[in-house]
């Protein structure tokens, strides 16, 4: 990792807290199960096509549009990575869940000062 503030970014567990396994639609969590796993294992380009697969599923599936984020970053993707988390806060925000959406916010702004 050649950035400190991107490896401060990723290491963040706040950023992760509260993405379990199985808390989405059926119809999109087995894919998202999947990539969570590979997540968790640093198999992150197995995880962005999981969470993919699980977004064209369910557009609306935060946490996979936050995880497939948090990949894009761990694998220096800065511009796809700040995309994702974009969207999520954007999702988050509709939810109602301000704590996610603030926290993603300031992340994004992080993540400008990396361009």
């Amino acid at each position: 990792m050649s950035h400190p503030l991107l490896k401060h970014i990723i290491t963040r567990r706040l950023l992760v807290k509260g993405l379990e396994k199985g808390a989405n639609a059926i119809g999109d969590s087995r894919s998202y199960n999947k990539g969570y796993d590979h997540y968790f294992s640093n198999e992150y380009e197995k995880a962005i096509e999981e969470f993919t697969n699980a977004i064209s599923h369910n557009p609306k599936n935060v946490k996979a549009y936050h995880l497939r984020g948090m990949s894009y970053l761990s694998l220096e993707n800065i511009q796809k990575g700040k995309i994702d988390l974009e969207k999520a806060a954007l999702l988050y925000k509709e939810q109602g869940d301000m704590i996610l959406y603030k926290t993603l916010d300031d992340t994004v702004q992080d993540l400008v000062k990396l361009d």
